[in-house]
């Protein structure tokens, strides 16, 4: 009987020990769940505060188009007049002179930029040039034709 009421002692004592260690398990999951709904109020009212700032945002950025577009279409200038006009008057001016001048410097600058273009090419032209250049006696050539 004596080893019997050890036994179930022994058996007591590992229950008492699950009941505790369950119940602590119960109520750390009692604290949870009183959390969650405390938890879920903050998520929903993050949701919305995001929700409000986004809506805001786009309506900042809209205007923000908006107004680029008026200032692009309706450019705020201020203009100062600082003398008047004052009244027509004709000069008296010799257009003759630069009339007559024009065509004379425009020759002139015709031919020195025709001298110069000239002046770059260094092609050899005649006979004469590639024996001078070369130094050697020119054998043959192709003779000279006119085009018609």
């Amino acid at each position: 009987i004596r080893t019997q009421i050890t036994l179930n002692r022994n058996k007591l004592a590992i229950v008492v020990q699950r009941e505790e260690m369950v119940r602590g398990l119960l109520a750390k999951l009692e604290i949870d769940k009183s959390r969650y709904p405390m938890r879920e109020i903050e998520l929903n009212r993050i949701d919305e505060t995001l929700d409000e700032l986004l809506k805001a945002y786009d309506k900042i950025a809209e205007q923000q188009i908006e107004a680029k577009i008026g200032r692009a279409s309706n450019p705020e200038w201020t203009v100062t007049i600082l003398n008047p006009a004052s009244a027509a008057y004709r000069k008296k001016t010799r257009d003759y002179v630069r009339m007559a001048l024009g065509p004379a410097f425009s020759l002139i600058i015709a031919l020195g930029l025709a001298f110069f273009i000239d002046n770059l090419d260094h092609s050899i032209k005649n006979i004469n040039e590639a024996e001078e250049n070369l130094g050697l006696s020119v054998l043959a050539s192709f003779p000279e034709t006119n085009r018609k």
